[in-house]
């Protein structure tokens, strides 16, 4: 995601892994700063924001409509930083009533655009049966879901080809989603190792 305030390593990583992730970090610093200096130098009715990772580019010279798709899961230190910048944004829309959990009791103008995909089950699912039923391997690894509908205009085959070409033996792609159509064969043949 952008803007990580810092790289987690850990010792089961490649050199080669390591210099990935380090390069990804500084195109994504480059990439923050391109887009400070976009935002700063137009003159905009509203900047649209469409996810909570996003948060660094909000401040008091525009009018921001911020659009969060994710749970908020970090700790109470990152939780106070991203609240400062969310409690600028003129207008907050969650995607349904979980993704505001973390929210509750501050003081926000928002509104609730409910998601076809309720992710108040999410906290419900046991990642114990989901790892049988799809016989992916339960070894320390970092699992990355992407959920949703299975679409050109979702990007699926992109997250399916960065995944690939990333080739980190640590992580698990697991996508969740209907596709039953070509784009859906299409990104099915394009799996690759640790993709499920």
């Amino acid at each position: 995601l952008p803007f990580r305030s810092k790289a987690v390593y850990n010792s089961r990583q490649s050199l080669k892994e390591i210099i990935w992730e380090v390069l990804k970090r500084v195109f994504e610093f480059r990439d923050s700063f391109r887009l400070k200096e976009i935002i700063r130098s137009g003159e905009y009715d509203y900047i649209f924001l469409n996810s909570l990772t996003l948060y660094p580019l909000i401040s008091n010279n525009n009018k921001y409509i911020l659009y969060i798709r994710e749970k908020f899961l970090g700790d109470k230190k990152l939780f106070k930083k991203v609240l400062k910048s969310v409690k600028q944004a003129n207008k907050v829309i969650f995607i349904d009533k979980a993704i505001t959990e973390p929210f509750n009791g501050e003081p926000l103008d928002y509104l609730i655009l409910n998601n076809p995909f309720d992710m108040t089950k999410v906290n419900d699912l046991s990642t114990d049966e989901i790892f049988r039923e799809y016989d992916i391997p339960k070894d320390g690894k970092i699992v990355i879901s992407l959920i949703g509908l299975i679409a050109p205009d979702k990007g699926t085959d992109f997250v399916i080809n960065a995944f690939n070409k990333a080739q980190c033996e640590y992580l698990i792609l697991l996508i969740v989603g209907k596709g039953n159509n070509d784009y859906g064969k299409s990104c099915n043949n394009k799996v690759q190792q640790n993709i499920y």
